[in-house]
């Protein structure tokens, strides 16, 4: 199954949440008890990926709100330039791929597409970075291969500026 098999959808009543399973029950259960109603109380918003061949089927998502983060969290590096009060980000805050999808790509691409997302917000909101809780070990060694970074103190969340990603999306 190649990208051009995908389409990238919100989470709506037509998607059967029931057939998802990407191995990890608290991700599956997320998608099947909170996910569309998170995203009808504006709370968090989810994207579904789909195949042409049957629309409904959720290969994959990402959830993704808007936050803000102490200051001080931040790599030292960063944070000595910012001013002392929470930092606008977004939130990568749930990414999955059903099991029948996984190995094909489609975790980098549900990635990338959140980093468009954030590239395209931050020029009408301020977005600092994202942010995204890694679930574990493995996962955290997912998300460093695109560009994140440990935050002070909490090796399984991660960060990534914003003008980094403007400038992955330029390339």
């Amino acid at each position: 199954m190649t990208n051009f098999e995908w389409v990238l959808e919100t989470i709506s009543k037509k998607h059967d949440r029931s057939r998802f399973d990407c191995g990890e029950p608290d991700l599956n259960n997320y998608l099947k008890k909170f996910a569309r109603q998170n995203a009808q109380n504006n709370i968090t918003q989810t994207f579904v990926v789909v195949s042409h061949n049957d629309a409904n089927k959720i290969l994959g998502f990402y959830s993704f709100n808007a936050g803000s983060i102490e200051f001080n969290r931040l790599p030292q590096d960063i944070y000595k330039r910012l001013p002392k009060y929470p930092i606008p980000i977004a939130r990568l805050s749930r990414l999955a791929v059903d099991k029948s999808a996984q190995g094909k790509g489609l975790g980098e691409w549900l990635v990338m597409d959140a980093f468009k997302r954030c590239a395209k917000l931050s020029k009408e909101i301020g977005i600092f970075g994202l942010v995204v809780d890694a679930k574990h070990e493995k996962a955290k060694k997912f998300y460093l291969q695109y560009g994140f970074h440990e935050l002070t103190a909490q090796s399984l969340t991660l960060f990534i500026p914003t003008k980094t990603i403007v400038a992955m999306m330029a390339e």
